[in-house]
């Protein structure tokens, strides 16, 4: 009995070394990565087709200064560069037109939306992705590797074209910091080997997004109540619908929306408040359906519970996602719309695979060509606090600040050849769940 003992505490230290020779060799994928949080917008697009791929104009980013304005320049204001800004240099002051809209937010919520807080980073990441700025200023920490608006393009002019205002975290107040130079950097190299790795984090985003057990199921009769005549006031409890509660789904609650190949997620004349009493993160998987519609609407965190700490914090609480072409290039389309906290993320463009719904896998090869009809957000008359991924942004009137997804409880490995080969020693079965 004691060579049998001995034999079987052996095999479980050689396992052992395995698993923590196997973990050493690759990243942990988690719901939030080093490189990825540090952007409100990333535009996936460009690789081969040269077109503007981040579109801004009337805006301001990284920064809401004024909620739900008139869109009236500040008062006092006056002109730097063809930009409104006050004498304190406080930013864009007109554009956004969303009084008088219906919208209903909590005292709360307006305090952790409105400021400047110089999160405007963007990523361009493909080779020939263009920006292109009018009349807009991007607040951004151009003091830091990850910070300002980003291009592997390696033409500065194209990269980010206008005059725009940046603004300088270390000296907000030098007037001379008012140039494209100063916040825009060409040539950037987002592959890991580059230690920027975002092309990798944004693939390990998706396959964990992807790999998430779905805790309920909504059809076009659960999102009817969303498609109202006036402003409704609408609040989900997403507390309740957590049936994982353990593991890589403690943290969230996985939403799937099967909507049919002609069905679409309208969000219209409506106030909805997504609520959680134990801070909970929603994802919206849209998993047979073409796209979303956002008109004259906000989504925002209750005000009082733990998911209005994560506004506050500048983190998310509700991702609505998809990755699969179904006939339509506008995968986004805003319209009078307030978000709090929310992450509108198209991964469509970011997969080769995944028109007509094939998803792919390999993290070497992201880019998609669907020739003229490449997917893309668009937004007209939108602030509040959230990050936009696809192929192309389009940013018309807005103010955002950057809101990303916190550090969760839990990461999830991804294993390695080596780890694998562990694991099946104890014949452990590696689940890959698709959606």
């Amino acid at each position: 009995m004691a060579d049998i003992n001995k034999k079987k505490s052996t095999l479980a230290l050689a396992v052992g070394l395995l698993l923590t020779a196997g973990l050493s060799n690759f990243a942990s994928a988690s719901t939030t990565t080093s490189d990825t949080e540090h952007y409100l917008v990333i535009a996936t697009g460009g690789q081969s087709v040269s077109q503007d791929h981040f579109i801004l104009s009337n805006a301001e980013i990284g920064a809401n200064q004024e909620f739900l304005s008139v869109g009236e320049p500040p008062s006092g204001g006056t002109q730097i560069l063809g930009k409104f800004h006050s004498d304190d240099l406080e930013g864009f002051g007109g554009g956004v037109t969303l009084n008088n809209k219906g919208f209903n937010i909590s005292p709360d919520n307006i305090t952790a939306l409105q400021g400047k807080d110089y999160s405007g980073n963007a990523a361009l990441i493909g080779d020939n992705a263009k920006a292109n700025f009018s009349n807009a200023d991007v607040n951004a920490k151009d003091n830091s590797a990850n910070s300002g608006v980003l291009c592997a393009n390696s033409t500065n002019s194209e990269c980010a074209q206008d005059s725009t205002a940046f603004f300088e975290e270390s000296d907000p107040n030098n007037r001379a910091a008012y140039d494209i130079g100063n916040g825009a950097t060409s040539g950037v190299d987002f592959t890991l080997a580059s230690g920027n790795g975002l092309i990798n984090d944004l693939a390990q985003q998706r396959d964990w997004i992807l790999d998430l057990a779905t805790d309920v199921t909504w059809d076009m009769s659960d999102i009817s109540q969303f498609v109202n005549g006036s402003m409704n006031d609408i609040t989900t409890s997403i507390d309740g619908l957590n049936s994982n509660t353990s593991g890589e789904n403690a943290d969230y609650v996985v939403i799937d929306l099967d909507l049919g190949n002609s069905g679409y997620f309208n969000l219209n004349n409506v106030n909805w408040v997504i609520e959680s009493l134990t801070g909970l993160t929603a994802i919206f998987r849209m998993v047979d359906g073409q796209y979303y519609s956002f008109d004259n609407a906000s989504v925002m965190l209750s005000d009082g519970t733990e998911n209005l700490e994560k506004l506050g914090n500048g983190e998310l609480g509700a991702i609505f996602y998809q990755d699969a072409y179904k006939g339509t290039n506008e995968i986004f389309n805003l319209s009078n719309v307030v978000l709090g906290g929310i992450g509108l993320w198209d991964f469509t463009d970011f997969n080769p695979g995944g028109k007509n719904g094939q998803l792919m896998k390999d993290i070497d090869s992201v880019w998609t060509d669907h020739s003229s009809t490449n997917t893309k957000i668009t937004m007209d008359n939108a602030q509040g606090c959230g990050q936009f991924i696809s192929n192309t942004i389009n940013m018309q009137n807005a103010r955002w600040a950057r809101c990303a997804l916190g550090a969760p409880s839990v990461d999830v490995p991804e294993p390695s050849t080596l780890l694998l080969f562990a694991l099946g020693l104890f014949g452990l079965r590696s689940r890959n769940k698709t959606v």
